[in-house]
């Protein structure tokens, strides 16, 4: 948690090498306490979009975490590097690793399973197999039921934007009409983050208002991750926010052209 703290305090290149240091002197470099140091790592270069790193980072946890009896949480490692290869677009590997991570479901962390069935559902979605992301959901909300009793807010946004990509708009408006954005801010962390899906399906209805109320609570949340120095989500809000752009009445042309550069540059390694 210091960590992750230090993170959204811009203090990241302290935190690195703190949290290197505390897992270099841990007595034991594959007990519970330096695996989730090595977990916190993780999270710092995922949202900073070090991706090179995290990979190493992610590699080394599957690695020190096989070795012990803590093995399910190597599963956060699988998970880590199936989202980089998501985000790279290498497809089979993100599959690969999301696979992994699911197949230990009831040993591993619930939180790492929801999202890996997540991850898997998109790169299936992202492969043009509609139907074996809704297959993926399915399995999801299957385990939503047996751990929670009730299905996942990630679950039911995850399908709201499978019937917005399969053409189901009509199902996808359900959700967004009834989905109560948070009052507050809450943490930028997942591959399916609710609120933007709300903004997806408002920009893509494109009735008279919508994408000037998905623009605006998009500011709401670029304010945020501007001041938690979430780089990842940084990027993934310029973008919805060019397109929002696009759709207003009258088009914001220019001003939608240079949120897209904005996101290129600040996508690029650094």
């Amino acid at each position: 948690y210091l960590g992750l703290a230090m993170q959204a305090c811009g203090r990241s290149a302290e935190a690195e090498p703190l949290l290197t240091q505390l897992h270099a002197e841990s007595r034991d470099n594959s007990d519970g306490y330096a695996l989730r140091i090595l977990i916190s790592l993780c999270f710092i270069h995922y949202l900073g979009g070090e991706f090179d790193r995290l990979q190493q980072t992610a590699l080394l946890l599957i690695e020190r975490a096989s070795e012990t009896t803590l093995a399910t949480l190597s599963c956060w490692g699988h998970y880590f590097l199936g989202a980089v290869h998501y985000a790279q677009n290498h497809l089979e590997e993100a599959a690969g690793h999301f696979a992994v991570a699911i197949e230990h479901r009831f040993s591993a962390q619930a939180l790492t399973s929801r999202a890996s069935f997540v991850g898997l559902a998109l790169t299936r979605l992202a492969q043009d197999n509609v139907s074996e992301s809704f297959a993926v959901l399915a399995r999801l909300c299957e385990f939503d039921l047996t751990t929670l009793t009730t299905e996942s807010n990630e679950a039911r946004s995850l399908r709201a934007r499978l019937q917005l990509t399969s053409g189901h708009t009509a199902r996808a408006a359900h959700w967004a009409d009834a989905f109560l954005l948070p009052h507050t801010m809450q943490p930028l962390l997942w591959l399916e983050e609710p609120r933007l899906t709300w903004a997806r399906i408002l920009i893509t209805l494109h009735e008279p208002g919508d994408a000037e109320a998905a623009l605006e609570y998009l500011d709401d949340l670029l304010a945020y991750a501007l001041r938690t120095h979430n780089r990842l989500f940084q990027t993934r809000l310029l973008i919805l926010r060019g397109w929002a752009l696009s759709a207003t009445t009258p088009p914001r042309t220019s001003e939608a052209v240079a949120e897209i550069g904005r996101a290129v540059e600040l996508a690029a390694p650094a």
